[in-house]
C-alpha cells in the first residue's frame, strides 16, 4: 500500500482490512518506501513469488490428476463397449 504515511490511519486500516478480505495471504507492505530496507523488500517479494510458484504447481498437479482420471474412465468405457 502506498501513501500510508500521509493518509488518515483509520482509512489506511480500513483499506488494509479490505485487501485482507480479498486475499488473506497477500504480502501487504504499509511501510513508506523511504523507510523500507531494500534487502527486506526483496525477501518479501521473493517469498510471494515462491508462494505463487507453489500454488501453480499444485494446480497443475490437480489438473494432471483430473486428466488422467478422465483418460482412464474413457478407456474403461471403450473396453466395455468392445
Amino acid at each position: 500500500m502506498s501513501r500510508t504515511d500521509i493518509v488518515d490511519e483509520a482509512k489506511a486500516q480500513a483499506s488494509l482490512e479490505l485487501l485482507r478480505e480479498i486475499n488473506s495471504k497477500a504480502a501487504i507492505i504499509t511501510t513508506p518506501i523511504e523507510k523500507l530496507e531494500v534487502q527486506r523488500s526483496w525477501k518479501l517479494w521473493n517469498i510471494r513469488y515462491l508462494w505463487q510458484q507453489e500454488m501453480m504447481e499444485e494446480e497443475v498437479a490437480r489438473n494432471v490428476d483430473m486428466f488422467m482420471n478422465m483418460v482412464i474412465t474413457i478407456m474403461i468405457m471403450i473396453m466395455r463397449t468392445s
